[in-house]
């Protein structure tokens, strides 16, 4: 259910461009992808060393999750 409100709060939001949409991750680390993008977004994965695998699983998501403090 808050994966849908994300993605609501996302698709109203009016400068789209500002938001590092590549960092949303599903649960077990998978990404999605839209075919027209896949090759942008695996590009800013690179940049940030966040290793992706060919079917869209963050490798190394032990080492680049964020946790915010409480």
């Amino acid at each position: 259910m808050a994966a849908r409100s994300i993605t609501s709060i996302l698709g109203k939001t009016p400068n789209q461009s500002a938001i590092p949409y590549h960092r949303i991750v599903y649960s077990a680390g998978k990404i999605w992808f839209n075919p027209e993008l896949e090759e942008t977004r695996r590009e800013l994965y690179a940049n940030e060393n966040i290793a992706v695998s060919p079917k869209g699983i963050v490798q190394n998501l032990d080492e680049v999750l964020y946790y915010f403090d409480e």
